[in-house]
């Protein structure tokens, strides 16, 4: 298992001098593994698979970056999107939950002075609190927050100068690893989507999916063997159908745990598929079926295994409610 993991996110690292200096200080390091992230994806579509199991084999986590516009280069934020997104929403269960208590810490690069950075400064306030929204992120995931590792004026120093900045960040990390230090101050238990239990009225919607579902292959049945049937109430079956099923898609896709829907979406996939094969002639009967089957199959692909793939698209959405 990789000790400290650093995670480097630099547009440019050949032309880099700072994050340069402090990666290849650390790199020198006996259980330091250094992935830098722009030469791993310089398309920018990262491996969410390969980056899932590099952070599970870590110890800590370091994210180096060197600050732009006040904030974090655009690939952080994308890898925040698409691998944090599926560990925390997506498969919680089987890949959050593992990841949870493993300390993580910034090191940040930053052009400007420190005086830059103080109350009246020209940029108004702390570094410290620029990163806030990563302390956050990492309060919401479990992963206790240790003090920023920050290097001002990086581009104005002196090969000497980073040198020592070098190894004061190889000192840091030695101390770091030695006694993993607590978060500043009490960080509260994240609250996450798959933990709340599921709505009274989700349940009686799920308990009612076998009983409709039947319903409709009865009416189907009935149709197709006397020729008529009681088309009516047949598509009031269906209208009463796809109701529950919209309602339960989307809490599965972060707002209650999916799992247990497992069984629903198999009953759902085959009975809209006998019933586009029994409803007798009608495009519009078939059609119905068809795409009852068609909700039963992108549900599954929810709760299985392509629901990783799906954290690349629902993902940004669902971090946001």
């Amino acid at each position: 298992m990789t000790q400290t993991l650093i995670l480097l996110f630099h547009p440019d690292i050949a032309n880099s001098r700072a994050n340069a200096a402090l990666a290849n200080a650390a790199a020198c390091l006996p259980g330091v593994e250094v992935a830098d992230l722009h030469a791993l994806y310089p398309d920018g579509v990262i491996d969410d698979d390969a980056e899932v199991a590099r952070l599970l084999a870590a110890d800590r986590i370091v994210l180096q970056f060197p600050l732009q516009w006040y904030s974090t280069p655009p690939l952080l934020k994308a890898w925040q999107d698409l691998i944090l997104t599926r560990m925390f929403y997506i498969d919680y269960e089987a890949e959050g939950r593992r990841l949870e208590g493993r300390p993580i810490m910034v090191a940040v690069t930053a052009g400007n002075t420190a005086q830059a950075y103080e109350p009246g400064g020209r940029n108004l306030y702390p570094l410290t609190d620029l990163l806030r929204p990563l302390e956050v992120t990492a309060n919401r995931c479990g992963l206790p927050w240790a003090e920023p590792f920050v290097l001002f004026e990086a581009n104005k120093l002196e090969a000497s100068a980073l040198s020592e900045a070098g190894r004061r960040f190889v000192s840091r990390l030695k101390d770091w690893g030695g006694s993993d230090p607590a978060p500043p101050g009490p960080v509260a238990a994240p609250v996450r989507p798959r933990d709340k239990p599921v709505p009274a009225s989700l349940a009686v919607a799920a308990l009612m999916l076998p009983v409709i579902v039947i319903a409709e292959m009865v009416l189907a049945a009935l149709s197709w063997s006397s020729g008529e049937g009681p088309w009516s109430w047949h598509l009031m079956a269906g209208a009463a159908l796809l109701a529950p099923i919209g309602w339960i898609f989307f809490s599965a896709l972060g707002r209650a745990s999916a799992r247990p829907l497992r069984p629903w979406a198999v009953l759902l996939a085959g009975a809209g598929l006998v019933h586009a094969l029994v409803s007798g002639p009608g495009a519009g009967r078939a059609a119905t079926g068809g795409l009852i089957a068609l909700i039963g199959v992108v549900l599954l692909a929810k709760i299985g295994k392509r629901r990783r793939r799906l954290a690349r698209i629902a993902g940004p959405v669902i971090a946001s409610v």
